[in-house]
């Protein structure tokens, strides 16, 4: 883990936007992993900021307007 690597041992966890929904599911891990190693690094508290609270549907608009982008560029290669 980088964390080891770079010799952290305490940290506090800050996630805006999509860096909220990564550091949520980094918090959710290691709150269910089984092992519980005394040399992993320690998250002392987390902040998310702006981020969704509801990711399935960020990505379904994700989907949405990726569909919307690839018509409107259909549209114009078809008018050139």
């Amino acid at each position: 883990m980088l964390l080891k690597k770079l010799g952290v041992r305490r940290f506090h966890l800050y996630g805006q936007s999509y860096g909220g929904i990564l550091a949520f599911e980094y918090m959710k891990s290691v709150a269910t992993a089984t092992t519980n190693n005394e040399d992993d690094a320690k998250c002392l508290s987390a902040i998310l900021s702006s981020a969704p609270s509801n990711v399935a549907q960020v990505e379904g608009e994700f989907v949405r307007l990726l569909d919307e982008l690839k018509t409107t560029h259909s549209k114009d290669d078809g008018e050139e």
